[in-house]
């Protein structure tokens, strides 16, 4: 009788008295990141991608604030993340140590940031649009030719 009472009370104790899960919540449908050095960075600044975790809430804070930097914007996610932290061009080169924690944009970043969205191919001799079929439009066509199909062999 102790038995099966102590069990499931046991059972009870040791999941009311575990550590909450520190899961990312994913971000919405249609969510674009907007929190990235390559947007953020225009002439006459400089800036870095320092990655952080909510176990190293101060990592960002301690390697470029104390260089001069200010933090622009964080990425999504609660507890694994991106900061972008940037300042005036020109000041002293980062210690190697913190060099190697952070991330400059390539130049390749920084031209694709500038893009006008929506430009595609050459730059602006395309447009992205309606001019081609999604997956759903021809999932949508493909069961339909299906429908039709079955429809004729049942007819004969």
């Amino acid at each position: 009788m102790l038995a099966r009472v102590a069990a499931p009370l046991a059972i009870a104790a040791l999941l009311s008295s575990a550590a909450p899960a520190l899961a990312d919540v994913p971000p919405p449908d249609g969510y674009v990141e907007q929190c990235n050095a390559a947007r953020l960075q225009k002439p006459g600044t400089e800036c870095y991608s320092c990655g952080s975790y909510h176990g190293s809430v101060e990592k960002c804070p301690n390697l470029l604030g104390a260089n001069g930097f200010t933090k622009s914007c964080q990425t999504y996610g609660a507890s694994v993340w991106s900061e972008v932290w940037c300042r005036p061009a020109g000041g002293p080169a980062l210690p190697p140590d913190v060099a190697k924690e952070v991330q400059a944009p390539t130049a390749e970043q920084i031209a694709a940031a500038s893009t006008p969205k929506g430009r595609a191919g050459c730059g602006s001799c395309t447009t992205a649009g309606a001019s081609g079929w999604s997956s759903i439009d021809m999932t949508a066509v493909a069961g339909l030719a299906v429908i039709l199909g079955l429809r004729r062999r049942r007819r004969r």
